[in-house]
Order: structure tokens, then sequence, then C-alpha cells
């Protein structure tokens, strides 16, 4: 990680001393058990070169929505710094991070190395970003009370706009909010640029009760209870009694 790539460690075999130890039982002997370890770090390795290789497919612009300025600023930030592989790993998995937050959510980003030629290693990124998604539809699976209307209303997603991830997140952030879902799974359909939204969900109990007693020295012991019903009308508001 430091640049250090012909580093060798050498452990030499362990030395045993058997002495007179100061415990209780005079007849006891302790074993002392030395090691020693050599580390060897040679010269350190620095990154000459890294170059990012994008898909040359004629006109189509396989990085629409993407800052490709940033990405060479962050590439060029690893050039003349120690040669790290873990570096160039977590590099490249913030490229296809960025890439799938702009819609290519089959984006892959991987590493090659080129070669170490007098302490100066030479690496580039073959960047793939594949097709910009597109939501072509969204489909609803599991929704029993709760009103479809009001539930593409909550997730205000427009057709044609590019299905990120993002979206996902923030559809899963969105239904789990309402408070009526025991679980949201969105899930991405089809091949291609355009691709459907499947997101299935399970909805919680309609009803809830909750009971529970105290003692205290004023009121001595005392009972409470509450009934909430959930999911009013499906539009997801509760009343509490």
């Amino acid at each position: 990680a430091r640049g250090f790539q012909d580093a060798v460690v050498t452990v030499a075999p362990p030395e045993i001393n058997i002495a007179k130890a100061p415990l209780r039982k005079p007849s006891r002997r302790a074993r002392l058990v030395s090691m020693r370890v050599e580390l060897t770090e040679g010269l350190v390795t620095e990154l000459s070169e890294l170059r990012l290789d994008f898909p040359t497919t004629g006109a189509i612009d396989h990085s629409a929505g993407v800052d490709v300025d940033d990405l060479d600023r962050r590439a060029a930030a690893l050039v003349g710094q120690p040669y790290s592989q873990r570096a160039l790993d977590g590099l490249a998995q913030t490229f296809a991070d960025l890439y799938r937050a702009s819609g290519y959510l089959d984006a892959d980003v991987r590493v090659h190395n080129r070669g170490v030629e007098d302490g100066e290693a030479r690496a580039s990124f073959e960047i793939s970003p594949g097709d910009r998604v597109l939501l072509r539809s969204v489909i609803l699976i599991g929704e029993r009370v709760t009103r479809r209307k009001f539930i593409h209303r909550e997730l205000d997603l427009t057709l044609g706009e590019p299905l990120t991830s993002t979206v996902l997140d923030r559809v899963r952030e969105r239904m789990y909010d309402l408070g009526i879902f025991r679980s949201v799974v969105p899930e991405v359909l089809g091949d291609g640029y355009a691709r459907d939204l499947l997101v299935v969900m399970n909805e919680r109990p309609l009803w809830a009760f909750e009971l529970g007693g105290g003692l205290s020295t004023d009121q001595g012991i005392r009972a409470f209870g509450r009934i909430t019903r959930r999911n009013l009308w499906g539009l997801a508001h509760s009343l509490d009694a």
C-alpha cells in the first residue's frame, strides 16, 4: 500500500532458552522464546501513469451526465504517489458508483496493471458504462389497502428519466417513511436502455394494539392501552384511541 512492491519479510528460526524462573515452585523452569523478524523494504514504486480508457462506438456518448473532468482529476491525484493496488481498486469502485448514480446501472470499471520499470508503475482503467437506463414504467405489487394513485404520487417518478442507484434508494426511503410498509424492494426489469421498475411491497397490519401497566407512589397501580388504526382510506393516515 506504500509502494514497496519488492518488500521482503524474513522470519529467523526461534531461539529457545531455558532459565530459572522466579516462580513459587523452585523446580519449575520457564522457556523464553525469542524471534527475529527482518524487513527489507526495497525501492519505492511510484505510479507514473493512470490512463482512462473509454468505449469508442461511433457518436454514442457513454458518459452523458458524468463529470469526466472530475474523473480525470481523481485519476491524476494518484499519479506520482506510491503505487497501491488497494488505492487503484478503491478508485475504480468510486468511478463505477459515479456512473451508476448517473443511470449506468451496469457500469463496470476494471484495473489493468501495465508493468513496472525502474521503480515506475503504469496502470489503466477500462471503463464500460453500458447503456444509460431510462425509466419505461413503474409496476406496483403487494399493495392491498394503499391506493395506487397515492403511491405513484409519493414516488414522484417521471417516465423517461434516468434510472439511477439514487432513484432506487429514494424509492425505498419514501415508502418506508410512510410508516405503512414492512418491506419495500425495488427491482429493475429488462435490458437495454429502457427498463421497468418493479416495486414489491408488504403492508403492515391495519390494527396495532399496545397494553402496559405501571406503579407509582401517587397513583398506585395503573394500566393503559392504545389501539391504532393504520392507513386510513389507503392514504397512510392513522388514528389512535
